[in-house]
């Protein structure tokens, strides 16, 4: 993965992906949470989802109970976090 190449935009939605794993104690940022981020309220995926038909809204909730389901990670440290394929 080379941030180089990426957008701004998908470099901000890489950083609120590793933050929100952060903050829900998950060992791993996951395409789960990337996904999350980038259906994010009012963002341009979520608009082209609900524009061909789809419903973000649905998505998002759908990905918040899958994320829900991760392992976390106990203890006040902070841990290194890791991309999932």
């Amino acid at each position: 993965m080379n941030p180089e190449r990426f957008t701004e935009l998908t470099l901000q939605a890489v950083q609120a992906a590793q933050q929100d794993a952060q903050l829900r104690r998950n060992p791993s940022v996951l395409p789960a949470h990337l996904a999350l981020s980038a259906l994010a309220t009012d963002s341009p995926a979520a608009r082209a989802v609900n524009v061909a038909g789809g419903d973000a809204e649905r998505g998002r909730m759908s990905l918040e109970g899958l994320i829900g389901r991760q392992a976390t990670v106990g203890g006040d440290a902070p841990s290194a976090q890791y991309f999932s394929p």
